[in-house]
């Protein structure tokens, strides 16, 4: 059965769920955990759109399989952490680019926002992997609404 509350929650949530995960991604970059918090939310995003519709629904807002994203994520992560020993660096140092772009001014991106990107792609794909597996089948247009009064 599925709950209204939940149903309008998604038609809601979902989407300003999917951008504030990009604000945080964005904002986060620079200070740990940006991209592990933008990670969790894009994944609470996915889980909502799962409990309110279907699991094969959630998987249509990833655009990818949920195994693939976690390949790519690991694969920047770990080229990220370890592509400064290639240059004479240290493990995870952070080099750096800055460019002047109109309206935002002064732009400073760190190796560290790619691997933000990897570390969300990571959480993402294994929640989703999860819910891949262990997923409800599709939610038939038939079944009844929990708020409506049976006949």
């Amino acid at each position: 059965m599925r709950s209204a509350l939940l149903r309008d929650g998604d038609r809601v949530l979902v989407h300003p769920l999917v951008l504030f995960a990009l604000y945080l991604l964005m904002a986060g970059h620079n200070r740990p955990g940006g991209g592990f918090v933008a990670g969790l939310t894009l994944t609470a995003a996915v889980v909502l759109r799962a409990q309110a519709r279907s699991t094969a629904d959630a998987m249509r807002l990833l655009w990818v399989r949920p195994t693939v994203l976690l390949a790519v994520g690991l694969g920047t992560a770990a080229l990220v952490a370890l592509w400064p020993l290639a240059i004479s660096g240290g493990v995870l140092d952070q080099p750096f680019v800055e460019f002047d772009v109109p309206f935002f001014h002064h732009v400073k991106l760190t190796s560290a926002f790619v691997f933000d990107i990897g570390v969300a792609l990571v959480v993402v794909g294994m929640a989703g992997a999860i819910l891949e597996a262990f997923g409800d089948e599709a939610v038939s247009e038939d079944t009844p609404d929990i708020s409506e009064e049976p006949t």
